[in-house]
């Protein structure tokens, strides 16, 4: 196996499991290695890179760690036992997934960390299943880690094979991208989001639509768009509606 901690920089994740899918508290204290969905960062997730990994629902909290033994990939995961699953749906060959050496830990919860990391999106708007942490989000749970006994320098103690990638799932070097139609984004699409300072990451079939344009200068500018038409408009039919953007 390589060496995963030879690379300058390793990058931490937060991992998100449901648990009404899922039942990751027994699968963190079962299996040294776990396959997760990548949906989103696929192209930046790499081997020896960390992951807290998060309990959503309402009892939110962090509920161990780990270390990618893989990057991202489409695996044939078709002879890969996992128990954990709530529902029969098995894996898609379509979808990215990555191997993680994992290990159980006591929890951190939600209002622990919101303390910490107040506009993080894990604690503001937790809708996606990977969120980057940067360096000074990573050092400002360092106390909390610590005292829980997250050991994130811990040595990957398990030799790992990974499986085949499905036939044909990915692009050969030289390979063309297919080309997709451009997704229109339409004002009524700023209305997903929570507030503008919360924008909203909706995954469909595993491809994330970040809607990353709700920002608060992009709805300042939508909201003016607006005031015009209400301006222009509005004198002829008496309309008095505020704008549906907020300020």
């Amino acid at each position: 196996m390589p060496d995963l901690r030879s690379r300058s920089v390793n990058r931490t994740w937060i991992l998100q499991a449901n648990p009404k899918l899922y039942d990751i508290d027994a699968a963190l204290q079962a299996e040294p290695v776990n396959f997760w969905r990548i949906p989103q960062y696929s192209e930046e997730v790499k081997p020896g890179d960390l992951a807290l990994i998060w309990r959503a629902g309402k009892q939110a909290s962090f509920v161990g760690w780990g270390v990618f033994l893989t990057e991202p990939r489409h695996f044939n995961l078709s002879d890969v036992r996992d128990p954990f699953w709530k529902t029969n749906v098995p894996p898609r060959p379509g979808e990215n997934y990555a191997a993680l050496r994992i290990w159980h830990a006591s929890e951190i919860p939600k209002a622990d960390v919101s303390d910490v990391l107040p506009k993080h999106r894990i604690v503001t708007a937790p809708m996606g299943t990977v969120f980057p942490l940067d360096s000074n989000e990573v050092a400002a749970l360092q106390p909390l880690l610590t005292l829980h006994e997250y050991d994130l320098g811990r040595p990957v103690d398990v030799e790992f094979k990974p499986p085949p990638v499905v036939p044909g799932a990915e692009l050969t070097p030289g390979e063309a991208v297919p080309r997709v139609t451009a997704a229109k984004i339409t004002p009524a699409l700023f209305l997903l989001s929570l507030s503008p300072e919360r924008p909203t990451e909706i995954t469909i079939e595993g491809d994330a639509l970040r809607l990353l344009l709700v920002e608060r200068a992009a709805v300042a500018t939508l909201d003016e768009g607006y005031d015009t038409l209400k301006k222009r408009f509005g004198r002829a039919t008496g309309a008095r509606n505020s704008s549906p953007f907020g300020r």
